[in-house]
């Protein structure tokens, strides 16, 4: 199976698929330890109003939001597309669960249909990717954007590589 020309891009698009879905765990986990490290440090820094009247307590609850570089309200924003918080871990999980699924199916399977849905899922999430650059470029977290820009790269990767799969499945009858 691997010796043929289809052969070898089905591997190889397998081990793209299984990659990219091992690495965007990773960059998740490490963006949720960065969110939580940042809230803490938040929480920290900000002055606590015990013992305070009543109207102080509330500016300064008023302004938290405000005063931290819009890294609260603003960046839980950034992560929704049409409403949809995109850090759920159950979305995540399922995101996960679709790549190693259309690894197993690319592996198992060598017919022209099935190519097609991995190259739009590979083009959806390059997209997504590119919008994570952007985010944790706005945020200033090296890290991330280099994760997120390598994650771009492979999900293009997967939609190349499946399109060429098809190509070559269309030629060769």
């Amino acid at each position: 199976m691997i010796s043929t020309p289809i052969g070898r891009l089905r591997a190889a698009l397998a081990i793209l698929l299984v990659a990219s879905a091992a690495l965007f765990a990773v960059a998740t986990t490490m963006e949720k330890n960065a969110r939580e490290s940042e809230s803490a440090a938040t929480e920290e820094s900000e002055p606590h109003a015990e013992g305070a009247e009543e109207g102080t307590t509330e500016s300064t609850e008023g302004h938290s939001d405000e005063g931290s570089g819009g890294s609260g309200r603003e960046s839980a924003e950034s992560e929704r597309l049409f409403g949809i918080d995109l850090e759920q871990p159950w979305l995540i999980g399922l995101a996960l669960a679709v790549s190693i699924g259309l690894a197993a199916a690319a592996l198992l399977r060598a017919r022209r249909g099935l190519f097609v849905p991995i190259a739009a899922f590979g083009l959806a999430f390059a997209a997504l990717d590119a919008r994570e650059v952007a985010h944790q470029t706005g945020e200033s977290n090296a890290g991330l954007v280099a994760l997120a820009a390598t994650l771009t790269v492979m999900h293009l990767a997967v939609a190349v590589t499946a399109w060429r799969a098809r190509s070559t499945l269309v030629r060769s009858g």
